[in-house]
């Protein structure tokens, strides 16, 4: 307790027979009109203090969070705690005033609210000059170019065009993962599939730095209940991650498993992962690698990896022996429920 809390005693039916200056203060009466009340009295209707009051007589502690209209009606933020019984008939409980603290949270919840729609809003504005150019280029390509140089610029432009392109993506797709707006379209599939695809998807960026993707897969297939475009995005951001971290001519290997659950393992001998930066690879806007990496990014492609995955009932984890020791990702997926005639 500190001398700002605003203490409040009461009786088994939680009325109050005493209070301290700091409950005057924040109720905004006075001792003598608070007594004979419960705080019930006084709060806007968002927490059950008869429940919350059974489980302190019962239990020995309660807490909870509500709003509390003053006569001035002004309202403020305020939590409650019931922390002792000093007596058959006596039991005192905290009121702490935490309208900063939440009108904060509210500024920080409105503010990311805003930055996601102000992303959707600039990666769909960046997607439509994109389409231009690559529709030029392609005429340039049917056209031909008569001088080396040209072809060179042009190649170039078509090289940075398709990372813009990425950039775009990841950054609509995280601005849809954010808001909740990404659906699943889930059908009984075989793991292979949305695997294949997935690495398909990078096959050309993969080949570009002479690297090897080495897939194995049981003989008996893995059938999961996903989405399967989803699911291969979930295997092209990790295969590209591992890609874009390791050198060339490196490996990369991705093998299908089957044990409680279905799982999906992309490791690579690349530049490997500092354990103190273990725990943040799946954060937004994550850098944890961007110096060692020939391809910078948002570092949304790890995160929207988790998203999908959660979306699907599964899990993704990241592991690492330290730096030069390459890294793992390891997706845990549901098993699909056998068909009738089907082995579990």
């Amino acid at each position: 307790m500190s001398a700002l809390d605003a203490i409040l005693v009461a009786d088994s039916s939680g009325r109050y027979v005493a209070v301290n200056p700091a409950a005057e203060t924040l109720i905004g009466l006075s001792a003598r009109q608070i007594t004979g009340k419960s705080i019930a009295d006084f709060s806007l209707v968002t927490f059950d203090f008869k429940s919350a009051w059974t489980h302190f007589l019962e239990e020995g502690h309660a807490r909870g969070e509500f709003r509390l209209r003053r006569p001035d009606g002004e309202v403020r933020d305020v939590e409650f705690s019931a922390v002792a019984h000093v007596g058959p008939d006596r039991h005192v409980s905290i009121l702490r005033d935490i309208s900063e603290a939440k009108r904060k949270e509210r500024a920080l919840r409105e503010a990311s609210i805003r930055k996601d729609h102000f992303l959707a809003l600039l990666s769909h504005e960046i997607r439509n000059p994109l389409g231009a150019v690559t529709n030029a280029i392609h005429l340039l390509q049917v056209l031909g170019a008569p001088e080396p140089r040209q072809r060179e610029a042009r190649d170039i432009v078509q090289r940075q065009v398709a990372h813009l392109t990425r950039l775009a993506d990841d950054l609509l797709e995280a601005s849809r993962a954010s808001r909740g707006k990404i659906t699943l379209d889930k059908i009984d599939i075989a793991l292979d599939e949305p695997v294949s695809l997935g690495v398909e998807a990078i096959r050309a960026a993969i080949e570009k730095r002479k690297q090897k993707v080495i897939v194995t897969s049981p003989s008996i297939p893995i059938r999961v209940t996903g989405d399967v475009n989803r699911l291969a995005q979930v295997v092209s951001n990790l295969v590209h991650n591992a890609s874009k971290f390791s050198a060339e001519g490196a490996r990369i290997w991705v093998t299908l498993d089957r044990g409680a659950e279905a799982i999906i393992r992309v490791r690579d001998e690349g530049f490997g992962i500092a354990p103190d930066h273990l725990p943040e690879v799946f954060e937004s806007f994550s850098q944890f690698n961007a110096q060692h990496s020939g391809e910078q990014g948002l570092g949304l492609g790890l995160s929207l990896v988790r998203d999908l995955v959660g979306l699907h009932g599964g899990t993704v984890v990241a592991s690492s022996e330290g730096i030069g020791h390459g890294s793992e990702f390891v997706v845990s997926l549901p098993i699909a429920p056998p068909v009738s005639g089907e082995p579990a």
